[in-house]
């Protein structure tokens, strides 16, 4: 195979995995509109066309600045801070813990009947997942706090960059810390047969099978990702005002596919497009970061 294909198929593979992210958002949000009464989805979805129509609407920049202002600020407090990051972390985590347990066969029997089998599972969710997923949340929030500064602004063009940038931070403390903890795991837990190397090798294997939501590690990744919809969400309204074809393209959209009254629908979209950026990036830089390991 020339050098070109053997390019080509691996961006493919990167491309490919990316996009199977999506399906996953599909399974687990498709039918959820059904949770909520009629009148409270009509509300929410009229907002959602209301920002489609309209996302240059001065009182909507004004609404998402004070969003940013509220999160995102270098002024909110330390307990607002870590308040969100704990909440945000461990309810998006349980949310995907719970999916995958339940599409993975027999593991729910098992972790019933199972004693031993349930204390090792539970024990790597926290002594790993929790671990991982709330130093990258972190570590990504704070970022975003030292870019946005102390008044974050809706139409301020730095949020894309914002975005890009709290993306490959995540993913490279993601990879940090979990080749930290298999080392620990090595060393102070003789798993991966005591071995240090061993234990590092197996990191870029483990967060690729994770992008394919192939293994635990997929429930902290893809919380981890789902932590930066609220900014992603921004930014998408963002674009769309700077971009109008874009807006009508999303409008036109919701109303033509069946998505009328069906607001979690539409936020499925959103976030599997998030799912499939954030996935691609990690699958590059994962990766790279192999690369420096072998």
């Amino acid at each position: 195979m020339t050098p070109f294909l053997s390019s080509a198929c691996e961006w493919s593979s990167h491309v490919t995995a990316g996009i199977s992210a999506s399906a996953i958002l599909g399974l687990l949000f498709w039918k959820a509109d059904g949770l909520f009464s009629d009148s409270g989805r009509k509300l929410v979805y009229a907002r959602i066309m209301a920002t489609a129509s309209r996302p240059d609407d001065p009182a909507l920049a004004a609404e998402l600045s004070d969003f940013l202002g509220g999160f995102y600020s270098r002024k909110v407090p330390a307990r607002r801070f870590f308040g969100f990051l704990l909440g945000m972390s461990v309810g998006t985590m349980l949310m995907v813990l719970a999916f995958y347990i339940a599409q993975t066969p027999g593991l729910f029997c098992q972790l019933l009947s199972d004693p031993m089998a349930s204390r090792l599972f539970f024990g790597q969710v926290i002594g790993n997942g929790i671990v991982v997923l709330l130093l990258s949340n972190y570590f990504g929030l704070l970022l975003n706090q030292l870019v946005f500064g102390v008044a974050p602004q809706f139409r301020s063009s730095t949020i894309y960059a914002v975005l890009l940038v709290e993306m490959l931070v995540k993913i490279v403390i993601f990879v940090v810390v979990t080749a930290v903890v298999y080392v620990a795991y090595a060393v102070y837990a003789d798993a991966f047969t005591g071995s240090p190397v061993r234990a590092l090798k197996a990191v870029a294997p483990t967060i690729r099978d994770a992008i394919a939501f192939g293994n635990l590690t997929s429930v902290y990744l893809y919380a981890t990702i789902i932590f930066s919809l609220p900014l992603f969400i921004v930014a998408l309204i963002r674009f769309m005002s700077t971009h109008p074809s874009v807006s009508h393209v999303m409008e036109r959209s919701l109303f033509f596919l069946n998505f009328e009254n069906k607001p979690v629908r539409t936020l499925a979209v959103a976030l599997g497009i998030l799912f499939a950026l954030f996935s691609t990036v990690a699958y590059v830089v994962v990766g790279l970061l192999a690369t420096m390991v072998r």
